[in-house]
């Protein structure tokens, strides 16, 4: 695998790669959080007046999103602690952060189906 990622052309960033990858990966979350903010007001407000339909599936992603964002943080904030306790809360952290993703997407999932069918 590291020869196929090698012929592709990928590498390991250095420090700078590294700031510049994380500066511009902060500039895409602020972006899609603002657009997202902006088009979810926009359906509430405009599909709600218009029809009585609204379109929740932007501020689905956009909370999803935040959480994902949220508990990853944690997660890798764990994950760079060192301990046997710290191994024991890690392992229920990940069951408990597998539990928030799959409900997540099965609300989002629902949500979305529930939009489609009353639509």
């Amino acid at each position: 695998m590291k020869k196929l990622l090698k012929v592709l052309g990928f590498r390991k960033a250095d420090e700078m790669e590294q700031s510049i990858q994380l500066q511009s990966i902060r500039l895409t979350w602020l972006y899609s959080v603002v657009f997202l903010g902006v088009w979810s007001i926009y359906e509430c407000t405009v599909g709600g007046i218009n029809n009585g339909r609204i379109n929740f599936i932007p501020l689905i992603l956009l909370l999803s999103q935040n959480v994902v964002m949220y508990l990853s943080q944690v997660l890798y904030r764990a994950s760079k602690t060192k301990g046997v306790e710290d191994e024991e809360k890690k392992i229920q952290f990940k069951r408990a952060l597998v539990i928030i993703a799959i409900v997540v997407v099965i609300g989002a999932a629902s949500a979305a189906l529930a939009h489609y069918i009353t639509g």
